[in-house]
């Protein structure tokens, strides 16, 4: 019942988000972080915790001022994200994002392969299943189901609007997107996130090791798929972006499958952080990145 009120208390705004033009929806979101900004602080430490990890030459001002922004940054996601529905045409969105080097995607299809995506959250990524969808690809992504059923129920319902998206709980069976990609599919992954040390490999990440999924090489290396890392970058004007498809990541063969998937996760890991470090206020710097230590080392939060 508490998860109930809780939605039928926040709909309304939800739905005027969604119709209103997308300059005013986005200030009301930004309005709202900003009022969420006091009962957020232990968050705001871990990201400032986290900047001074990867920026260690900024300022305190500096990484103070980057951490809030990238939190209040995160109104763009959420505007873009409720307004989905609203984006039912490749005319509709390429008015706000513009698409890059889409041609590496084609080629993978031309080669009859399947295709793993990788990215981060980062900018707007909610959108980018929409956007490939809408350039007539199917594309099956994970995500992380919500604690609030209504909540869940209606973020689902965005992250599967148009039929070429097919979400995936990211707990469940990894056989559908086997069978994906060796239907020359697309799968989406986001991969910057900590992981538990025995589901992850530790590589490095702004100078210090991260323990991070290699979900994708050990996918690339079970069915052939090309892996090509995908950020929708900010132009710096006002709702203006690019979604850049970077090169395919060339997967290297291994000793060991530990060190394929070590040598081949660092790989992505060095694009994300090139991507990162060129725009730090757009990457969610409020999860503990470096949380799982390897073995014998100090925790950092």
């Amino acid at each position: 019942m508490k998860d109930l009120l809780l939605f039928l208390i926040i709909y309304p705004f939800l739905k005027v988000v969604e119709f209103l033009p997308l300059s005013i929806s986005n200030e009301l979101c930004r309005f709202s972080l900003k009022l969420l900004l006091p009962f957020v602080k232990d968050r705001l430490k871990i990201a400032q915790k986290n900047l001074s990890i990867a920026f260690p030459q900024k300022s305190r001002e500096e990484i103070e001022k980057i951490a809030k922004e990238s939190f209040l940054n995160l109104s763009e996601v959420l505007a873009f994200t409720i307004k989905m529905p609203r984006f039912n045409s490749l005319e509709k969105i390429e008015k706000y994002v513009k698409i890059e080097n889409f041609e590496e995607v084609e080629r993978i299809k031309k080669e009859k392969r399947g295709l793993i995506l990788v990215s981060a959250h980062f900018s707007l990524w909610e959108i980018m299943p929409l956007i490939c969808s809408l350039k007539g690809e199917k594309i099956y992504f994970f995500y992380r189901k919500l604690d609030n059923r209504f909540f869940n129920n209606y973020i689902l319902r965005r992250r599967s609007v148009v039929d070429r998206m097919i979400p995936l709980e990211k707990r469940g069976n990894i056989k559908p997107v086997l069978k994906a990609l060796k239907n020359e599919d697309i799968v989406g992954i986001l991969m910057d996130q900590n992981v538990l040390r025995k589901d992850g490999v530790f590589v490095n990440f702004f100078g210090l090791k991260a323990s991070t999924s290699p979900i994708a090489p050990f996918l690339a290396k079970k069915t052939g798929a090309a892996v090509i890392p995908v950020f929708i970058i900010p132009t710096g004007k006002k709702f203006k972006y690019r979604m850049k498809f970077f090169p395919e990541i060339k997967i290297e063969r291994g000793n060991t499958l530990e060190e394929y998937l070590t040598k081949n996760t660092q790989k992505i890991m060095d694009v994300f952080e090139e991507v990162i470090r060129e725009y730090p206020e757009y990457w969610m710097w409020i999860h503990k990145r470096w949380k799982t230590r390897p073995e014998g080392e100090e925790e950092i939060y």
